[in-house]
């Protein structure tokens, strides 16, 4: 390793650590313990109304209050209202239904002390409200405080405050920020510095992951983390599970990769699997970064690691408990393994790290499979044309004509086949394991998600929109299930996508037109409000309370539209980046013969693939998170050409000479 490189990790760990220490010191509100805190009521004290109406059908307990009835959610919840369980009414289930449902009973009660602050009662503790934001997280409003006494509101131990109190200089540290990452992609600045950059933008994604409220968000963030729970406990993974998660959710994989992130939830619970995400963010940047500098060279892949550290998707997908962030990461390093394994002479180890990569992708969502195709595609161009004698040989850095495979045979030989099997055999083994597993647990072939039927209705049927959309049971829906046997683990989604195909071959120009309403919306602007549950709220307290929500949705659509920009001419004027293409301008008498490399076409067909596969199913701007680190390395590029046509006109040599 090289002293440059020695030096940029050594400056990457010590940033590093910094943006940790910077994080716990934003973040953490330490309030200490109360010295009186009583954990006994004081007889005749009361947080609840004279005579709650607590009601139970099943095992479900709701408190009435007025027309609604909101659900206890947990037993600690009942204890810090203090109800009492020989006051529960039950009630036969179709008269439970009669009565309306209302939010959620997550926390409380709210107490208003006899000197006039309020305070939040919530997992056992009183906590103090920082900011307004912290109601509706908990379904609650000040409007729901009860009037207690000292005696009472000291019965209850203290915790850390919630809610994110205004920062103003959090507004400014961005514009900081924001103007540092242009002085430095101005000045053409070292790894080093980059490197630097990088980990001080870290420090940022820590603060917004840990930023209240500490709450799962997120599609279906909650079944997630009921799967990962379990998951914990180490159970035999070749029995059934109890909640059916592990063939009813999205993405299993996922599910996984939070139960092996178990050590990060004891100590910190939520919060902590947060911060951990954060750091595979940063490991995102350095992905895509190297991607982008092996495709397009230095220049651009330091400008993709500008862009992908301050990138406001990353900060959302960080704190979001979903699958997508990881997605993208596995994606990204098996495109920059893929990428370098046709840089160097000795590729195979490439290959089969880019091949296992791939195998981490595709249990993560199935549908990635589809990009194995260019890869695959390209390989066999390589084999078949990189190492004849009247072939071009490009610069050192793209040594095609070096593989150390005899190239005599085409797509039909056997010299191609061994390339493909060490990037396809290791990428197929995690799904077919999967399905192995399945087939021994359920007696059915299932390699991802039962859930899929039900999205490919979702996105195919008379009142469909292109996106996800909240429906209920069809009536069709009964008589296809009944068509299969009860055991059969699948039923359900069959014949849903039976439904789905009827409504296809039925209207194939409706079909048509949806396809293009979700490629469409794939493209829609990725803003916090479609994101989760609380995105919004915290992107507002992360820009230190300044900027509100129409602000915020501003800010994002003119960020979409300068990154397309960029990509775009990334996409179309990027090859006069690529390494060959200054080969032959340093060569002039050699430019006829150099041939253009074909990683930027490969990552342009996954773009173009990864967009595709979405028109039969249902199509949301934060689908394209795992496909964004490649729209990040052509954004780069349109960078880097902006940066050669502003300081020097047209892209030389010196452009890739990495510093």
């Amino acid at each position: 390793m090289s002293y440059r490189a020695v030096t940029a990790v050594l400056w990457f760990v010590i940033c590093g650590s910094g943006a940790v220490l910077l994080a716990v010191f934003l973040t953490t509100q330490a309030v200490a313990q109360g010295p009186n805190a009583q954990p006994i009521l004081p007889a005749g004290e009361r947080t609840t109304p004279q005579s709650p109406r607590l009601v139970r059908s099943q095992q479900d307990v709701f408190l009435v209050v007025g027309r609604f009835r909101r659900w206890v959610v947990s037993p600690q919840v009942f204890t810090d209202y203090r109800f009492d369980e020989s006051s529960i009414e039950r009630l036969a289930e179709d008269e439970l239904t009669r009565i309306p449902r209302g939010p959620d009973l997550v926390a409380g009660p709210v107490l208003r002390a006899p000197d006039g602050n309020l305070w939040i009662v919530y997992q056992g503790t009183r906590r103090r409200i920082a900011g307004a934001d912290a109601y509706p997280p908990l379904n609650l409003s000040p409007d729901d405080a009860v009037q207690a006494s000292p005696a009472l509101v000291a019965s209850y131990p203290m915790g850390r405050a919630i809610g994110n109190p205004p920062r103003p200089w959090l507004l400014a540290l961005h514009l900081l920020a924001a103007a540092a990452a242009i002085a430095l992609w101005w000045r053409g600045s070292s790894w080093r510095a980059t490197f630097i950059f990088v980990g001080f933008a870290s420090a940022l994604r820590l603060v917004y992951s840990a930023l209240y409220p500490w709450t799962p968000d997120g599609p279906d963030a909650d079944a997630y983390v009921t799967l990962a729970r379990y998951l914990m406990g180490a159970p035999n993974l070749f029995r059934p599970d109890p909640y059916g998660g592990l063939t009813g959710v999205t993405s299993p994989a996922y599910a996984f990769i939070l139960a092996a992130l178990a050590p990060f939830h004891a100590v910190a619970g939520i919060p902590g699997w947060k911060l951990a995400q954060a750091g595979a963010a940063v490991l995102l940047s350095a992905a895509t970064a190297g991607l982008a500098s092996v495709a397009f060279g230095s220049r651009a892949g330091k400008a993709t690691a500008l862009v992908a550290a301050l990138s406001p998707a990353w900060f959302y997908a960080a704190e979001l408990i979903a699958y997508e962030l990881w997605l993208a990461l596995f994606l990204a390093a098996a495109l920059w393994s893929f990428a370098r394994s046709l840089a160097t002479r000795h590729p195979a180890r490439w290959l089969v790290a880019s091949g296992a990569l791939f195998g981490l992708a595709i249990f993560v969502q199935l549908k990635v499979a589809v990009l194995l195709v260019p890869a695959a595609i390209a390989l066999v161009f390589v084999r078949s044309f990189g190492g004849r004698a009247d072939s071009p040989r490009p610069a050192d850095r793209f040594r095609w004509a070096r593989l150390p495979f005899p190239s005599r045979r085409g797509l039909g030989g056997r010299s191609a086949l061994p390339v493909l099997l060490l990037l396809l055999l290791p990428a197929l083994v995690p799904t077919a394991a999967w399905g192995a597993r399945n087939v021994a647990v359920h007696g059915e072939l299932l390699l991802g998600s039962s859930a899929g039927g039900v999205l490919f209705w979702m996105g195919n049927h008379d009142g469909a929109s292109g996106g996800y959309m909240q429906l209920g049971r069809p009536d069709a829906l009964t008589r296809r299930i009944e068509q299969y046997p009860p055991t059969l683990l699948t039923r359900e989604a069959r014949a849903y996508s039976e439904l789905a195909w009827d409504f296809i071959l039925r209207h194939p120009s409706r079909f048509a037109l949806l396809a293009l309403a979700k490629l469409e919306r794939f493209w829609w602007t990725i803003s916090p409000d479609r994101l989760g549950a609380w995105v919004e709220l915290r992107t507002a307290a992360f820009t230190g309370g300044v900027l509100d929500a129409p602000a915020i949705l501003l800010l994002s659509k003119l960020t979409h539209v300068a990154s397309l920009a960029a990509a775009g001419a990334g996409m179309l004027w990027g090859a006069r980046l690529a390494p060959s293409f200054v080969s032959s301008l340093a060569s002039p008498g050699l430019a006829a013969r150099v041939a253009a490399s074909p990683l930027p076409l490969v990552l342009l067909a996954s773009l173009g693939l990864f967009w595709l596969v979405h028109a039969p199913f249902i199509a949301e701007p934060r689908h394209r998170l795992p496909i964004l680190p490649v729209v990040q390395v052509f954004e780069g590029a349109g960078l880097a050409l902006l940066w050669s046509a502003l300081r020097r006109g047209v892209p030389s040599h010196a452009t890739h000479e990495r510093s």
